[in-house]
């Protein structure tokens, strides 16, 4: 968890959408901007995680990659990107290791 998740924390929906947000002290002092970009980068990693959960769902319903990947549905590989490229992000993270 980077510390800017730390300061701002989103409980988002499957597609999304900010539930509940909590603030820091911390988080208040740095501004309305600083809590909008973090808000919408936690909401957008929650339905990207979400859309690579589904496109397992479907896999193993027996939709075809091919078809997930016409679809535009998310797959493991760009929610590990992501990750790899979000603040904080340590080297074993961005060389494809992770817990």
């Amino acid at each position: 968890m980077s510390a800017d998740a730390r300061r701002v924390r989103v409980r988002a929906s499957e597609s999304g959408f900010p539930l509940e947000v909590s603030l820091s002290r911390e988080a208040l002092r740095l501004g309305g901007a600083y809590i909008a970009a973090e808000v919408v980068r936690q909401c957008q990693a929650a339905a990207l995680k979400r859309g690579a959960q589904y496109r397992e769902t479907c896999r193993e319903a027996g939709v075809s990659s091919a078809t997930l990947a016409a679809l535009g549905v998310p797959s493991s590989d760009d929610v590990a990107a992501r990750e790899a490229t979000e603040p904080g992000a340590t080297a074993l993270h961005r060389w494809g290791f992770s817990r």
